[in-house]
């Protein structure tokens, strides 16, 4: 059968095989680790810029247009700081000893808190605004007007 030719019908002798084109490289996946990273870096830094524009818009201030002003004893008697007079039915009070401090809200139009000795009587008035430098000394509480 070594002479057979192509016009007897006989099968054409294989061509050799040609290489298939290599295959294009698979894409290497992007690890999942990777891409949590990725993310908790950007939220990481957006998340400051965010709050700050919050901040800013809201004018530095908390819930009901609030800011908070740090106040310090700077006395030498422990003493008691007030949002209300004397005898008023559910004060938010904090007491101070010497040399100590503490945070206070501070409305936007400003507010009024009380200075009260150990015996509870009224020894000043605070009267403080959203743009009060802290610390604010208790020692500069003045007069309360329309108190006794």
């Amino acid at each position: 059968m070594q002479g057979m030719s192509l016009e007897d019908g006989s099968p054409e002798p294989a061509a050799p095989a040609m290489p298939a084109k290599p295959a294009a490289p698979a894409k290497r996946k992007h690890p999942r680790w990777l891409l949590l990273l990725e993310i908790l870096t950007v939220v990481a830094v957006v998340a400051p810029f965010i709050a700050f524009l919050i901040a800013t818009n809201l004018g530095s201030s908390g819930a009901g247009g609030s800011s908070q002003v740090t106040v310090r004893n700077d006395g030498g008697a422990t003493v008691t700081v007030q949002d209300c007079p004397p005898g008023c039915a559910s004060p938010a009070q904090v007491v101070l000893t010497p040399g100590s401090s503490t945070q206070v809200s501070v409305a936007k139009g400003g507010t009024t808190y009380y200075v009260l000795d150990r015996a509870g009587a009224l020894s000043g008035c605070l009267a403080l605004s959203p743009t009060e430098r802290s610390p604010v000394q208790l020692s500069t509480a003045g007069a309360c007007s329309g108190h006794r």
